[in-house]
């Protein structure tokens, strides 16, 4: 039997982190994300992707520890330019639009544990 579409990409979403991190390594270094939003609890941080389930298979989430306290860095594509990573911005719902590009390079070097 098959799943519905909708339920897969759900289910995706809340997958544990240990894969969203192999994926953020497995990114090319020169390549750019949007950094979305920093969110203070991984609950808030699935919530999120749970409510944009549609763009699942490219938003991620990594843990990010700041003086003791984690944070939940939620990013989404992997884009060969900054500039690409702009122009996708603009046709994103409104609460992608304040997000920042940030260089993999940079985005692997936070989510290292």
């Amino acid at each position: 039997m098959d799943k519905k579409p909708t339920e897969n990409k759900t289910a995706k979403a809340v997958e544990a982190s240990a894969s969203e991190n192999d994926w953020i390594m497995a990114q090319p270094a020169k390549n750019y994300t949007l950094q979305v939003m920093t969110l203070s609890t991984k609950d808030a941080a699935l919530r999120f992707m749970k409510k944009y389930a549609d763009y699942g298979e490219a938003l991620k989430y990594y843990t990010l520890g700041k003086n003791g306290q984690e944070k939940f860095v939620v990013i989404y594509g992997s884009f060969e330019s900054a500039a690409e990573a702009r122009q996708y911005k603009e046709v994103m719902p409104g609460e992608f639009k304040q997000a920042m590009e940030k260089s993999f390079k940079a985005v692997q070097k936070e989510s290292r544990r």
